[in-house]
């Protein structure tokens, strides 16, 4: 005979098996949302870099099997979200929508995990393919206004408006680059992970310069930041670059960072790097850092970790992650003169 113990605790198993089974369910049905989203996503990626994605190319993107990609596109068709066109998958209007959104959504995601979360860069890709998918169009209306309307993603993705419309810079992969061709990075794949680190490790992300000074075999001899590092072909052909400015190839006068301006020394601001975003970017400009202000290196920590600068007659530390975003110009004046409020 059961007591009133025994029933309750039975009736709390049936009541627990049903949340499980609802929760599978509900779990299944984001595993599939997400798996239409990704298809959407591949497909509008390949519009904007203009090319057309079919069955063997949506298997490919998504590193799923040929069968899988054929049933994803079945399903993306019985829900209007795409149609097939003269050279394969198009999107619909309303597959276009939910594609603008979830890439949006990744790019923005990224861009804010690198500027304001300070995760590495070679982090960001995993966790923004996690959470695009939860966004609304509300909240990356908002993110966006937070980071300051970004172009580009970290990795030098462009970052679709909420139109899908997208900034444009001619790019060109680093292993058919010139010699001896001043260049800046734009783009660095962020797939697989493990070459994105050794292109990291290198010193190659968006907004560094750098020209190739040599080429033997199947690798190349780069120069960037004042060093020179080899690079394998395989791996330059994982990052694109495009020509520096006229008036920065031109100067006969070095353009350096500012962790390379020696203590008691003047320089004039260029620019700040295109790798500098979000909320760093808005501080230093704050700061008053901004084109043809001078700065004075003032003191330096023991370690080199940090510096003191003065500039419109304020002194301000930064470390030397944030001076290695600012783009100087050594000043031929001496080093006595004062840095005043310009």
């Amino acid at each position: 005979m059961l007591t009133q113990t025994s029933i309750v605790i039975l009736v709390a198993l049936v009541g627990s098996g049903l949340l499980l089974g609802l929760l599978w369910q509900k779990r299944l049905r984001a595993a599939r949302r997400h798996r239409l989203d990704d298809a959407l996503k591949a497909i509008l990626t390949a519009e904007l870099e203009n090319r057309v994605l079919g069955p063997e190319g949506l298997a490919g993107f998504l590193g799923i099997r040929f069968d899988k990609a054929l049933r994803l596109i079945e399903q993306l068709y019985a829900s209007e979200l795409v149609r097939w066109g003269s050279d394969g998958l198009e999107l619909t209007p309303t597959g276009r929508k939910t594609a603008i959104r979830v890439l949006r959504a990744h790019r923005l995601t990224e861009r804010f995990l690198v500027d304001e979360a300070r995760m590495a860069i070679d982090r960001v890709h995993s966790v923004a393919d996690r959470a695009e998918h939860a966004m609304t169009d509300a909240q990356l209306a908002e993110l966006n206004e937070q980071l300051g309307h970004p172009d580009w993603d970290p990795h030098g993705d462009p970052i679709p408006n909420a139109q899908g419309t997208v900034a444009h810079v001619d790019r060109y992969p680093l292993d058919g680059w010139p010699l001896e061709r001043q260049a800046i990075v734009t783009h660095v794949e962020d797939e697989p992970p493990d070459a994105l680190r050794r292109v990291l490790a290198k010193g190659l992300r968006p907004g560094a310069t750098l020209k190739i000074v040599s080429r033997s075999g199947d690798n190349l001899t780069v120069e960037i930041a004042s060093e020179t590092v080899e690079l394998p072909v395989a791996l330059a052909r994982q990052v694109h670059v495009r020509a520096c400015d006229a008036d920065v190839t031109a100067s006969p006068i070095a353009r350096l960072s500012l962790t390379e301006l020696e203590r008691g020394h003047c320089a004039r601001i260029v620019q700040l790097d295109e790798a500098c975003r979000g909320f760093t970017r808005r501080r230093l400009l704050d700061l008053g850092i901004t084109p043809g202000a001078l700065v004075k290196v003032e003191m330096v920590n023991a370690g080199g970790s940090a510096r003191v600068y003065k500039i419109r007659d304020t002194l301000i530390a930064l470390r030397s992650e944030q001076a290695g975003h600012i783009i100087i110009q050594k000043e031929p004046i001496a080093d006595s003169v004062e840095v005043t409020a310009q």
